[in-house]
């Protein structure tokens, strides 16, 4: 009699190995992907940070969160279906808040409010599923409005020499110099003094005779 198995049958390991490749290939479907260029943010102000699967699916059940390297510490948590605030570092909490208007589609946004220079740097946004998990890095550059200042002292000295400039213009000459005996060609010339005594110039004074009896 001919046998109605054509091969052996398979034995429970391999069909739970079998199992355990399909669970895995089908959980790791997707891939992470952040901006692929720097953020820019003022100082004071908002910063948005986005984040998205690929392909995309509904990420409601799914953890997701922002973290910064290389401490891994927390900016932002989102578990079991609500933002988890006490697992993020002091510095952020009360400052991120998770946009999920397309979390359905697997896009997130991370909004961070009074952006400070501290900010500046990587983060890294992840999407866990079960065991599986995937990540994407991103950069945040903060600037400052008002911009690079001058040094006190060179401004300081920019401004003594802008206010002697605009005094040697002027047509009255430069400021607490008399300007009666300034050249007619105008310049700088200070007012002289008093002239020197006849002693000092060498001259003799008047001779006075004394007659003797």
């Amino acid at each position: 009699m001919a046998s109605a198995w054509s091969s052996p049958p398979p034995s429970l390991p391999s069909l739970l190995l079998l199992l355990l490749q399909l669970s895995f290939s089908y959980a790791g479907q997707f891939r992470v992907i952040g901006p692929g260029h720097p953020i820019r943010a003022l100082v004071g102000d908002e910063a948005e940070l986005p984040c998205r699967m690929h392909p995309g699916k509904n990420a409601t059940g799914m953890e997701v969160g922002w973290y910064r390297p290389p401490f891994s510490r927390v900016v932002h948590l989102y578990r079991n279906g609500r933002d988890q605030d006490a697992e993020q570092a002091p510095e952020y909490r009360g400052r991120t808040e998770l946009l999920k208007d397309n979390m359905g589609e697997g896009k997130v946004t991370l909004r961070i409010r009074k952006v400070r220079f501290s900010d500046e740097g990587g983060f890294t946004c992840f999407f866990r599923d079960h065991s599986y998990q995937e990540e994407a890095a991103m950069e945040l550059k903060v600037e400052d409005l008002a911009g690079p200042r001058l040094p006190l002292p060179a401004a300081q000295t920019e401004r003594q020499e802008v206010a002697l400039d605009l005094q040697s213009d002027s047509p009255e000459g430069p400021r607490g110099l008399g300007t009666e005996n300034l050249p007619s060609g105008g310049g700088s010339t200070v007012k002289p003094g008093p002239p020197p005594s006849p002693a000092a110039r060498g001259e003799r004074g008047p001779v006075q005779c004394q007659r003797r009896h």
